[in-house]
């Protein structure tokens, strides 16, 4: 992605008030990079703000792909059938505590679906045998933040070194931990930093939405007002101030001219391989898991544990589940080229031949594979890029290294809005309050900032 970007800010840009810009001075124009979860959240808040606040303020996003929602995107349908029902290939769930993803389900009339099966069996595997089976306010600096939440023990070493230093019982930290750090970000206990190896574990209760989550960034674009640039790639503009809400290296994108921004290091990303299939086999193959056994569990995690100890090889998979029998939109069982089918995914760190796929499984109906940089490597560190690149140019994605899911995305592309809102236009996302009038609002549990203000 070829994206040249020129900011050219006002040289004394008036502070317009609570009510709006002076209606004699031309409309401003912002540009917004990237149609995932943090560009199309970026322009819903400044459609917020211009609701709120009378802002004359344009967007125009600009999305190298031909769909919106990046990592979030669908596998529209197996066999290329639009009656049937779409698969996630990218982030797959959010939770309650997800406030601006879950409000969002509601307020755009979307479905929730509950992740797993009631009948999901989980299985950790580490490589030779299953060792488990069972049935606020915005910030303009993340380092500071971290510092002011007190998250630089957590930032700062491994989700291992921390949770031994807990007294947490080694061998739970390898295995169970390990298994949620390897599902969620392919990184695992001794690499990936603890803060986000938590986070790994706050999965309870996971949902996604009904025909794809992408229906969320869809509607953030949709209701926001912005002009939608799908598959482009030059932008050759000058602009009041642009959001960069793609990662700034990966996406290839240089900014102009030289010198005029803070470029922060490069960010390393997993390269992970998503296989999605379907089979007429109701469980995987028990003879690759040592075991005559026909109760192998449907939904496979792993563990990195029998590597370090030197008794296991190294897992073919990250992580490998069964997501239920082909239906179509109607929840009516679907005859694929093999009969009634189950449908597979898998996130593996190489890619999985037909001869590995057809062991483990027999037969192969539909197969789709994908490989992409699907999650930042989330090594311990204590600082973070800047979030203000240069005047009038904000990095989204400078949030990443601290936390990666969709709901932080929608958080840091709030926090660069009102950044820029403040620092351009003299406005904000919510307009100042009577913190006293306002504190049974602000307190009450269904609250959400920039929802609600």
């Amino acid at each position: 992605m070829d994206v040249g970007v020129t900011v050219v800010p006002l040289k004394h840009p008036s502070r317009p008030g609570q009510q709006g810009l002076d209606p004699t001075r031309p409309t401003e124009r912002v540009a917004i990079i990237g149609a995932g979860a943090g560009g199309s959240s970026a322009a819903f808040w400044i459609a917020k703000a211009k609701e709120r606040y009378g802002l004359d303020v344009e967007m125009d996003l600009y999305e190298r792909n031909d769909y919106v929602g990046a990592v979030s995107s669908t596998v529209l349908h197996p066999y290329n059938n639009a009656d049937l029902r779409p698969i996630e290939l990218g982030a797959s769930i959010f939770v309650e505590v997800n406030k601006n993803m879950w409000r969002a389900v509601d307020e755009f009339g979307l479905e929730r679906v509950s992740y797993k099966d009631a009948n999901t069996v989980m299985g950790i595997w580490d490589g030779s045998q299953f060792v488990l089976s069972t049935g606020g306010s915005f910030y303009s600096n993340l380092t500071s933040l971290v510092g002011a939440l007190n998250w630089t023990s957590l930032t700062s070493c491994t989700a291992a070194e921390f949770l031994d230093a807990e007294d947490i019982n080694p061998q739970w930290t390898r295995e169970l931990v390990e298994a949620a750090t390897r599902v969620n970000y392919a990184q695992n206990v001794d690499s990936i930093h603890a803060l986000e190896g938590l986070c790994s574990l706050a999965a309870t209760g996971a949902s996604s939405v009904k025909g794809g989550n992408f229906q969320i960034f869809e509607q953030f674009l949709e209701r926001s007002g912005a002009s939608v640039h799908l598959n482009t790639t030059v932008i050759s503009r000058a602009y009041r101030a642009v959001v960069l809400a793609a990662p700034l290296h990966q996406a290839a994108i240089y900014i102009s001219p030289p010198g005029f921004a803070e470029i922060p290091p490069p960010q390393p990303y997993v390269r992970l391989h998503v296989t999605l299939l379907t089979t007429p086999s109701s469980s995987h193959n028990p003879a690759r898991f040592n075991t005559n056994d026909s109760r192998v569990p449907t939904y496979i995690m792993t563990s990195y544990n029998g590597v370090r100890q030197h008794v296991s090889p190294d897992p073919d998979f990250v992580a490998m589940a069964f997501h239920g029998q082909l239906k179509n939109a109607d929840g009516e069982l679907y005859q694929g080229v093999h009969g009634e089918e189950h449908v597979v995914k898998i996130f593996s760190r190489q890619r999985l031949s037909d001869e590995w796929l057809e062991g483990m499984f027999g037969k192969v109906g539909w197969l789709l594979r994908k490989e992409w940089d699907a999650y930042p490597v989330l090594t311990p560190t204590t600082t973070f890029p800047s979030i203000k690149l240069a005047r009038g140019l904000y990095y989204v994605n400078a949030f990443e290294p601290l936390i990666s899911t969709m709901e932080t995305e929608t958080v840091a592309a709030r926090n660069a809005v009102d950044l820029l809102l403040r620092e351009e236009l003299g406005a904000s996302i919510c307009p100042p309050t009577d913190h006293q009038t306002n504190a049974s609002i602000s307190t009450g549990k269904d609250f959400v900032l920039g929802w609600d203000c």
